[in-house]
């Protein structure tokens, strides 16, 4: 098979809307092995990192095949840096001047690191057994699922805001440090020198975890315009002179822990401690701790909670000094976050992304308010749902659907319009007992009900813990 071949192979297990046929035609694929594994590798492997991106109007102009222009040296060098900057782009030029059109485009597939063919890592890994390295994530329980009462607030619990940036694994190799996505992407390292040259000071083999944030002129992005500027850049745009990307980091794990339910037994106070310690030593610039205070009461930290809410940031992490790291939902760190319900009406259906799994079917729902200020998009729920959109989407033009979020975005200069925080519906239909949606000023009233039951609910709760802890 050779690339031009495999561009199509590609494209035939992508027109597949099954899972299980996707999974048939990459094994069928797959048992040639060569050229097809190393390219699922080369596209999937979060280690291997190629540091640029090809821009938007790049194509293959020639007629060659990858192993006529050495193709796979190319893209080594890429990850053993000895190609950066210009000169890689220069190479990468070379390249697609020679390669065919087919070719070129799976050359940029790969260095774009997907496929483009509906299926993940974890598919690979059905066919070939580990071949993809997978990076683990640990995730936040709910208070309603832990037993804070016992935990010891008398010598002092981890409180965290949420900077609500773009998460970022920090992988610091020995001879060369990336950023990538929590699901392994990595992100374009030309456009993050200054972070890079102030993580080489910082211990190596090791991967840290926070978020991305942009400053411009010195000050700190809202999300919703940082993040935008952080995903334009993951898609081959750049910062303007005045913006720099920030790493706010809370953690960090050896490598030998980066897998698959993968674990570090060392307590949160000492990891902790010597990221406060080496950050303390080399005064970095763009590398920080994220916003961490020391509290001694559920009442305490509740205050801290309704303080950042009404400042309209999302919420806060709790941690155990004593936690451990584990790939999976922990009971050491637990998420404050403010859910709030509203109705809004549904205007039209956007189609699933191309190349995805949802090709050709309805994605999501295009949404918005009573008085038009509010404008968001809510993925569609399950695949039952899925189904009955895609047979009748008319029928859901101008229905009210119940959407669960956890804070009002307000307008900014890339968007006019207000929208909702990680919107999410709550029910796999739309309403038939409502007619009408709220309006902005409803909205606002939702969420701030929705404070002070909480606020209501942690005062009893408070009560209860701290008695029980001084008793």
């Amino acid at each position: 098979m050779n690339s031009d071949q495999l561009l199509e192979a590609l494209n035939q297990i992508a027109s597949e809307s099954s899972k299980n046929e996707k999974l048939a035609l990459l094994m069928d694929f797959e048992a040639e092995k060569g050229l097809f594994r190393e390219v699922l590798r080369l596209a999937y492997d979060p280690f291997i990192v190629f540091g640029i991106l090809p821009k938007a109007e790049d194509a293959g102009t020639g007629e060659l095949m990858f192993d006529e222009v050495d193709t796979l040296e190319f893209l080594s060098k890429l990850n053993n840096r000895e190609l950066t900057g210009n000169a890689a782009r220069e190479a990468l030029r070379s390249q697609l001047a020679q390669l065919s059109e087919k070719s070129g485009e799976l050359l940029i597939r790969i260095l774009r690191k997907d496929l483009r063919a509906g299926f993940s890592d974890a598919t690979i890994n059905k066919v070939v057994p580990d071949l993809i390295p997978v990076f683990p994530y640990q995730r936040c329980s709910l208070p309603s699922e832990v037993k804070l009462k016992a935990w010891p607030w008398k010598d002092g619990i981890y409180l965290q805001e949420k900077a609500d940036g773009m998460f970022a694994n920090g992988t610091n190799l020995e001879d060369k440090f990336f950023l990538s996505s929590r699901q392994g992407t990595p992100l374009p390292m030309e456009h993050f020198s200054d972070l890079t040259a102030e993580m080489d000071m910082l211990i190596k083999d090791v991967q840290y975890h926070g978020e991305l944030l942009v400053e411009r002129d010195g000050v700190v992005l809202p999300r919703k315009v940082g993040n935008g500027i952080l995903n334009s850049v993951t898609k081959g745009g750049s910062f303007a002179e005045n913006e720099k990307p920030i790493y706010m980091i809370w953690d960090f794990i050896p490598l030998s822990s980066v897998k698959s339910k993968g674990k570090f037994e060392a307590a949160y106070k000492r990891r902790i401690a010597l990221i406060k310690s080496m950050l303390a030593k080399f005064k970095p610039k763009y590398v920080r701790l994220i916003d961490t205070h020391v509290v001694h009461s559920l009442g305490e930290t509740y205050d801290h909670f309704f303080n950042v809410l009404m400042q309209g940031k999302e919420g806060l992490v709790i941690k155990h000094p004593e936690g451990h790291w584990r790939d999976g939902t922990s009971k050491h760190q637990v998420k404050l976050k403010l859910d709030a319900d509203c109705e809004l009406e549904v205007v039209s259906i956007n189609p699933g992304k191309v190349g995805s799994k949802n090709q050709g079917r309805a994605g999501a729902l295009h949404c918005k308010s009573a008085c038009g200020q509010v404008i968001v998009d809510v993925a569609i729920k399950n695949e039952k749902m899925r189904g009955e959109v895609d047979a009748n989407p008319s029928d859901w033009i101008g229905r009210i659907i119940t959407v669960r979020s956890n804070a009002i975005m307000r307008p900014s200069n890339s968007n006019q319009n207000y929208s909702l925080y990680l919107p999410r519906m709550v029910e796999d239909c739309y309403r038939i007992d409502k007619t009408e949606a709220d309006d902005l000023k409803r909205i606002e009233e939702q969420f701030k009900n929705a404070i002070e039951a909480a606020k209501k609910l942690a005062e009893s709760e408070a009560v209860v813990i701290d008695n029980t802890a001084t008793a």
